[in-house]
């Protein structure tokens, strides 16, 4: 396998970028790696699943074809930490993320080779990523991207307890607005009748007229009371939104003024006699101007009443 991404491209200004979901692992690599590397279990797995809506987004879509065991394309070049001082894996893992190792002994990559890899497989993914950004920002004045994941939800390595079904991430508030989506989330969880466990998560569903539209999950234990809660937690979002001086933008529609038909009377002995009478006008309309042609006389004006 040469390609080391697939790209179906889409119309509206969203990205998906998909660095994990790659299973092909070069020969020569694989050749040197243990049985539990070979089961690939750091797989971002799933993803074609949770994401197969996003064609009808009309969103790109771009997704690793390599294994993370290649490399890590969710990684800088330098295999500098994302996250100082906490426990990762690098640009070339050596190990899994419940440490047992990748290579057989004696069979790690070295330096010359690692470079080799950013060369073969991650310039080419994240020149394409580029690309594609450039490309529908052009289009549309701006773009969203979006990276997935998926994960084991118990990873004792990384991560306390257990992971939620559905993490939206705002990589340390500066994605959006860290205090927004925090009040909005509040919003959702202080309502007495949401459970806290689940606990409430944010949706992206869907590209608005005027909008990105997210939408707020929560968990009852009766779902008789779905209207109620939602209507109160739409009344506390525009509350809050009005507080935040934050508007909502609605689509400009023209408003036609259509001139409707008279009605059709319905008593058909009116309309009959309404036609005779009309008749009888004109008949003796004509009888009048024949006489006045004969006397040779001028029509006579009527008085102005």
């Amino acid at each position: 396998m040469n390609a080391t991404y697939t790209l179906p491209r889409g119309t509206e200004p969203l990205l998906i970028s998909m660095p994990h979901t790659g299973t092909f692992v070069p020969p020569e690599i694989a050749a040197r790696l243990t049985q539990a590397a070979l089961r690939l279990p750091d797989t971002d797995w799933h993803m074609e699943r949770l994401y197969d809506f996003a064609s009808t987004l009309g969103a790109s879509v771009i997704a690793a074809t390599h294994s993370r065991y290649a490399i890590d394309l969710n990684r800088p070049p330098d295999n500098a930490s994302l996250y100082p001082g906490q426990d990762i894996t690098g640009l070339c893992p050596v190990d899994t993320f419940h440490r047992e190792p990748l290579y057989l002994v004696g069979q790690q990559p070295g330096p010359a080779e690692i470079q080799r890899r950013v060369e073969q497989y991650w310039r080419p993914y994240h020149a394409a990523l580029q690309a594609e950004l450039d490309h529908l920002r052009a289009l549309h004045g701006r773009v969203v991207l979006w990276d997935a994941h998926s994960i084991r939800s118990v990873l004792p390595r990384f991560f306390e307890g257990r992971l939620t079904d559905l993490n939206v991430g705002t990589a340390d508030g500066s994605s959006c607005d860290h205090g927004l989506a925090q009040r909005v989330m509040e919003i959702a969880r202080s309502h007495p009748l949401v459970l806290k466990n689940p606990e409430p998560f944010v949706l992206f569903s869907n590209f608005g007229a005027a909008a990105l539209e997210f939408e707020i999950r929560v968990f009852l234990a009766d779902i008789m009371n779905g209207s109620v809660v939602q209507n109160d937690i739409r009344f506390a979002v525009l509350e809050k939104f009005s507080d935040l001086h934050i508007e909502i933008p609605s689509t400009p529609r023209a408003v036609v003024e259509v001139n409707k038909p008279k009605a059709w009377p319905t008593d058909d002995d009116k309309i009959e006699a309404d036609f005779a009478e009309q008749e009888q006008a004109k008949v003796e309309a004509a009888a009048e101007a024949k006489k006045l042609a004969k006397s040779g006389r001028k029509a006579r004006k009527p008085d102005p009443s």
